[in-house]
C-alpha cells in the first residue's frame, strides 16, 4: 500500500468500520494487528512531515523555523516546489502493513464500494 492512501482519512475511516463489524476473533484479532500498524505508519509519516515543514520553512536571524501570528510553522514560499517534491516522494512509498483475505471478514460486514476502494491493497481475495 502506498503510504499516500494510508494518510487519506477515508482509509482509515473504512478500517475503522471494518473493526467496528461483526467479526471472527481472528479476524478481529488480525484487523486490530493492521490498524496497530496503520497507526504506526501515520505517526512516522506525520513525523517526518513536521522535519519537513522545519527544513523548509522561512528561518530566523538564530536559524530556527519562524513562527507566525497563530504560532505555526509555515513552508518559505520560495521552497514550496522542493518541499512539495519531498513529501511526495516519501508519499509514493510502499508500506507494508498486512493484510485480510475477502473470506475472512464473513458475510455480516456491510461495506460501500467506496470503502472497498480503499481497502483494495488491504484485501486479498
Amino acid at each position: 500500500m502506498k503510504l499516500a492512501q494510508l494518510t487519506d482519512p477515508a482509509t482509515k475511516a473504512a478500517l475503522e468500520k471494518v473493526k467496528d463489524g461483526s467479526l471472527p476473533v481472528l479476524t478481529a484479532w488480525k484487523v486490530k494487528n493492521l490498524l496497530i500498524k496503520f497507526n504506526e505508519e501515520v505517526k512516522k509519516y506525520e513525523e517526518f512531515r513536521g522535519e519537513l515543514v522545519r527544513k523548509h520553512s522561512q528561518k530566523d536571524e538564530s536559524g530556527q523555523p519562524q513562527l507566525d501570528q497563530n504560532n505555526t510553522i509555515n513552508v518559505a514560499e520560495g521552497n514550496l516546489q522542493e518541499f512539495f517534491k519531498d513529501l511526495q516522494e516519501v508519499l509514493n512509498q510502499e508500506v507494508d502493513i498486512g493484510s485480510l483475505k475477502l473470506s475472512e471478514l464473513g458475510t455480516k460486514l456491510e461495506l460501500s464500494a467506496d470503502d472497498l476502494l480503499k481497502l483494495d491493497s488491504l484485501i486479498k481475495e
